[in-house]
């Protein structure tokens, strides 16, 4: 993606999620006296004072596990490589996040693309459905899988974050008007309709088995998010930005899933979807996070 040129390549770290926080800590120290470093503000956030709070001996073992891993040096320190590869994550101006659910756990991929490369973050929850739909927390994994690569892997990266369906990780087409994309069948169904189906009265519906499956009970659930601009690492332009966003549940079919009218009458929109749409979505709203970054920096050029 985005005609990187970069050889592809991957590396792959399992840590805890406190060794990772350590990680990310002790770049901070180091930059901490450059300009552009707000330390301040770090120094006040959640996981600065979680670290903060933590016993020699727990300190100990989160440095002896960035040591295995080769973060740190023998000495202690963070690599040069790791505070390049941490600073630019956290100041990309692309950022995405993946977050599937099945089997009552919602596993997050949190990825930073910038330079051609990306880092990605990816953690468990697990979680619970309630009668009404909604779905809450109740438990925290503690284990951080952190991934270098190169971005033209991207989409290898996010399938391998994903339940094992080929639905949901199938590589998809590479041209913008496939059926992928553009074409299935799509069912609306109304705020009335779904209302029923969360109170169990889906015999009082016309809406066929597998969307009811797909909006009731899925299989799995997957949620997109692409920002680029002001939100997404570049607080020099705080007036515009670039999002997108795409929801899919999987019953016997892939379906995307979007909603339409007024907040009190929200109706669903449900778009049976081939293996392989996820991966094409994901391919063309990071190039449109590319061409969104590259068509501004082109008109600051121009004035």
């Amino acid at each position: 993606m985005a005609g990187s040129t970069v050889k592809s390549s991957l590396s792959t770290y399992r840590l805890s999620s406190l060794a990772w926080a350590l990680a990310v800590d002790k770049t901070m120290m180091a930059l901490r006296s450059e300009p552009e470093v707000d330390f301040d503000s770090y120094s006040a956030s959640g996981p600065a004072r979680m670290l903060s709070g933590l016993d020699d001996d727990t300190m100990g073992a989160l440095r002896e596990e960035l040591a295995v891993a080769g973060i740190t040096t023998a000495a202690g320190s963070i690599s040069p490589q790791w505070i390049l590869a941490i600073w630019q994550a956290s100041n990309a101006p692309i950022k995405l996040e993946l977050v599937s659910r099945a089997d009552g756990l919602s596993t997050h991929s949190q990825v930073s693309l910038f330079d051609g490369r990306g880092l990605a973050n990816t953690f468990s929850r697990t979680v619970a459905t309630e009668a009404d739909g909604s779905v809450s927390v109740v438990g925290i994994g503690t284990v951080s899988t952190i991934t270098l690569f190169t971005e033209d892997i991207l989409w290898p990266v996010l399938a391998g974050s994903m339940p094992p369906h080929p639905e949901l990780t199938a590589t998809g087409s590479a041209d913008p008007d496939s059926s992928s994309l553009t074409g299935g069948p799509r069912i609306k169904v109304s705020a009335e309709e779904v209302s029923k189906l969360v109170d169990g009265s889906e015999g009082a519906t016309t809406v066929p088995n597998d969307v009811t499956a797909a909006i009731k009970s899925p299989t799995a659930t997957v949620h997109l998010s692409v920002v680029a601009g002001s939100e997404a690492g570049d607080a020099t332009r705080s007036d515009e930005h670039y999002q997108s966003a795409a929801v899919w549940a999987l019953a016997d079919k892939l379906y995307s899933v979007k909603t339409t009218g007024a907040d009190s009458q929200r109706s669903l929109v449900l778009a049976e979807r081939p293996p392989g749409h996820i991966a094409q979505q994901v391919v063309w709203s990071v190039l449109g996070a590319h061409d969104f970054l590259s068509s501004r920096r082109s008109e600051e050029g121009a004035s």
